[in-house]
């Protein structure tokens, strides 16, 4: 069994590692000096992890590793914490987050190889080469994979 890091705040992260008996993994998390977004793991804990004998898998899901989209996805979440608080009933969330979503659509910036040697060399500076391995945000990956294929059939290129 593995102790997967990658969906909890940095103290957590810290905790999980300091009673952990076996190596931990963040299977699709990055660093957090290259995009600072809290999915992404501080440097204080790639520490950690190196001592624990764990690996960070580089996420290559925009949405955490483009600067710039880790900031609009941040500031769009805390929209949503906000209208969350603001609206319990269920329906009447949805439809205004929904209608949100429509007048201010998160822009990501597509990643870049060279982002993704960015992170795996800070991982690899930081906590040691053993300790930096590839992942994704399968589903999400998978899903974008999806669209595009899509997008290709319908204009009539070829999908392959």
């Amino acid at each position: 069994m593995l102790v997967d890091i990658s969906h909890v705040p940095a103290a957590t992260m810290q905790d999980a590692i300091r009673v952990s008996r076996v190596p931990v993994i963040a299977l699709h998390s990055s660093a957090r000096a290259v995009a600072d977004h809290p999915r992404n793991v501080p440097d204080n804990v790639l520490r950690f992890v190196r001592d624990n004998g764990g690996v960070v898998m580089v996420n290559f899901y925009s949405r955490f590793v483009v600067p710039e989209s880790a900031a609009a996805t941040i500031l769009s979440a805390n929209k949503y914490r906000e209208l969350r608080k603001q609206i319990p009933d269920e329906r009447e969330f949805t439809r205004t987050r929904d209608r949100y979503q429509k007048q201010h659509p998160v822009r990501l910036q597509p990643g870049t190889i060279h982002r993704m040697l960015d992170y795996i060399e800070h991982i690899a500076k930081v906590a040691g080469a053993n300790h930096v391995g590839l992942g994704a945000d399968i589903f999400r990956c998978f899903n974008a994979a999806g669209a595009v294929a899509r997008r290709m059939a319908k204009s009539g290129s070829p999908s392959q």
